[in-house]
């Protein structure tokens, strides 16, 4: 897999949601939110969870 940092260093990673997935999270975003954000945000909150770390954001 190939992929290159955009300008804020981020690399893109392409997933596959089931249909039922998907409309959850929709259906969970409020005013402005993106499905990609609110995945990133869940990203972080699991890694943060696992690692004892803090629930902060770095956006």
């Amino acid at each position: 897999m190939s992929s290159q940092p955009d300008s804020q260093g981020s690399e893109q990673a392409k997933t596959s949601l089931p249909p039922d997935m998907k409309k959850d999270i929709k259906d969970r975003l409020e005013y402005g939110d993106s499905i990609s954000g609110w995945i990133r945000e869940a990203c972080r909150q699991r890694l943060n969870a696992e690692s004892g770390g803090s629930d902060t954001t770095d956006n």
